[in-house]
């Protein structure tokens, strides 16, 4: 089956029920959206774009975003978000619908994108390939960060993407399968975002983006009884300032299904009184799909505790020489997954590391208890080496984001003025932060050589797609930052990958 046949069918059984709103810019019923895709794909045909063609596309419009993904794929075209990102060097791009100048990919077409795109007279395109013939076509390629940090591309088949959707009946609990209504507070170039978009699509739901400004966004929860929510903790941790700000509007949703990173403590205790008492945590990896969920309050009080194995999904603890550990054990994780994908595009060196004998390695340590509870406590190459001492990166962000009124924290490695490795830490907050208050805090929890030497404090942290700190970006927006007493007051950071 192609995965927009399920949504061209809801244009035809309830043409009038809404399927994509931004309060107070549009809202787009079914029947509009699939006027909207086959003025798309009859505009994709008339520049020459082909079947198979891979396309990039970068805009920071959700809605027209959202229906460009869709009627490229219903044209046979291969859509790719990547907001203003370099592509992976193995990714060859036909073309690129840009909102803004896109600077890379100088060998591709560039067209503007614009909402001339979804205007016309809407006739019918058909769906190419269709039915069977669909199943093992690719239909979606998305970027992700792999093991490295460097960008890796993913190729999803329409057989893959329907299974892995066919999965939130069982992998988010029994209260997301009768929402119908879903705010997206994800991007769409990540896989989860995209998986959702076109698993509420299919069912006949509603998705809902962010409105014209922040009122029209809080808004659109009382106006609409929006009853479910895909975030990340970062942009939970944004949601909760606009709602702050605005006190008197009321925002609550009946489950909230957070992906990306693990969720920590300080932030579940502020969403369940303030926007939903029902929080999802959802570990995976765009190569494997959800790998582990929970219901967040049940392991809260378990450090590093990211979900039980799900259906379909097969996780053990190695050690370097890949022998399995005793369950309880610490070493590398790695996860066997039939709804995984098993190569990165045009890059057999990063595949052949991380895809082997039938297993993924992301990158992980962590360990598995007897009941299939999945611990994380750190990341290989996150490993922060001071002094001749070890620790995971994790530890000494837990440790500040346990410290009172701060909800993001990043750490690393960075080289002092007199050639010394020393830690370093960005942190975002309310209220005055100070640098020696934070390290006092800190030192109880942490060996001293990993007390942060030096502690930026940003407005917010620049994340990727998925909410994942944006490590390179930070480290490259702070290089050359420092002096004496290691601390920094706010400034500005930009933000991850366009929705």
């Amino acid at each position: 089956m192609n995965v927009v046949e399920p949504i061209l069918f809801q244009a035809k059984y309830q043409p009038e029920a809404p399927a994509l709103c931004a309060q107070g810019i549009d809202v787009v019923s079914y029947a509009r959206l699939a006027a909207q895709m086959n003025n798309i794909a009859h505009r994709a045909a008339a520049h020459g774009l082909r079947r198979g063609d891979i396309v990039a596309l970068s805009t920071d419009d959700a809605l027209l975003h959202a229906a460009v993904i869709l009627g490229l794929t219903q044209a046979g075209m291969v859509p790719v978000s990547v907001g203003m990102h370099r592509p992976p060097a193995g990714l060859k791009l036909d073309a690129v619908l840009e909102s803004a100048d896109y600077p890379f990919a100088p060998d591709a077409k560039h067209w503007p994108l614009d909402h001339s795109w979804i205007m016309g007279g809407g006739a019918p395109f058909g769906i190419v390939p269709d039915g069977a013939a669909a199943s093992d076509a690719i239909c979606r390629i998305v970027l992700t960060s792999g093991t490295t940090g460097d960008p890796k591309a993913v190729a999803l088949t329409h057989r893959m993407v329907m299974a892995r959707n066919a999965r939130f009946d069982y992998v988010v609990g029994n209260r997301y399968p009768r929402c119908s209504r879903l705010y997206m507070h994800m991007g769409l170039s990540a896989a989860l975002g995209y998986q959702f978009l076109t698993h509420m699509l299919a069912r006949g739901g509603t998705l809902f983006f962010r409105g014209a400004d922040v009122e029209n966004t809080l808004r659109g929860f009382e106006i609409f009884r929006i009853e479910a929510m895909l975030a990340t903790p970062t942009t939970l941790v944004q949601l909760l300032a606009m709602c702050d700000r605005n006190p008197s509007i009321d925002v609550h949703v009946d489950t909230i299904i957070s992906g990306g990173s693990l969720l920590p403590l300080p932030l579940l205790e502020r969403v369940r009184p303030r926007l939903c008492a029902q929080l999802i945590t959802g570990y995976g990896s765009t190569e494997t799909a959800i790998s582990a969920t929970a219901p967040a309050h049940r392991i809260a009080h378990i450090a590093g505790a990211a979900g039980y194995v799900t259906p379909g999904i097969g996780i053990e603890i190695v050690d370097e020489l890949d022998r399995p550990v005793p369950p309880g054990g610490e070493g590398i994780v790695r996860i066997a997954s039939e709804f995984a994908v098993d190569r990165y595009i045009d890059d057999p060196v990063e595949t052949a590391q991380v895809f082997r004998n039938g297993w993924f390695y992301p990158g992980d340590l962590g360990a598995l208890t007897k009941d299939d509870l999945l611990i994380i406590s750190g990341r290989q190459n996150d490993v922060l080496n001071a002094g001749g001492g070890k620790l995971a990166a994790e530890k000494v962000e837990a440790a500040l984001l346990s410290f009172p009124g701060i909800h993001e924290a990043a750490a690393w490695m960075a080289t002092s003025e007199h050639g010394v490795e020393e830690v370093w830490a960005a942190v975002a907050g309310r209220g005055r932060i100070e640098a020696e208050a934070l390290r006092d805090h800190c030192r109880p929890h942490l060996p001293a050589v990993f007390v942060p030497a030096h502690i930026v404090v940003l407005e917010t942290l620049p994340v990727t797609a998925m909410g994942k700190v944006d490590r390179p970006r930070l480290k490259q927006m702070l290089a050359g930052v420092g002096g004496a007493g290691g601390f920094v007051n706010r400034t500005p950071a930009g933000r991850g990958a366009a929705s």
